[in-house]
């Protein structure tokens, strides 16, 4: 909690990453109204980012690149929730 200036309400801020955040969206998801898009687009990121992981690290023990379609999805995906963000 930040501290009280003035006449102003504290401010409380909480923050969620990864997994976590994935698990609450889909929580919170069927009553999403005006934050739909984004929390489907910020899925769907963490979703393609968890099944690229599977098939970053082999069984060897090496760890691949990814391949320029599967940056292009990341990008594309960065962008359109950027976007978003920003609409409303």
């Amino acid at each position: 909690m930040a501290p009280r200036d003035g006449n102003r309400q504290p401010l409380y801020k909480w923050n969620l990453y990864g997994a976590h955040a994935a698990s609450f969206l889909r929580s919170v998801y069927p009553y999403l109204q005006i934050k739909k898009e984004e929390a489907e687009c910020a899925l769907a990121f963490y979703d393609l980012i968890e099944r690229n992981r599977a098939t970053l690290h082999g069984s060897d023990g090496m760890t691949r690149l990814l391949s320029p379609s599967e940056r292009m999805q990341r990008i594309d995906l960065w962008w359109k929730l950027r976007e978003l963000k920003r609409a409303i």
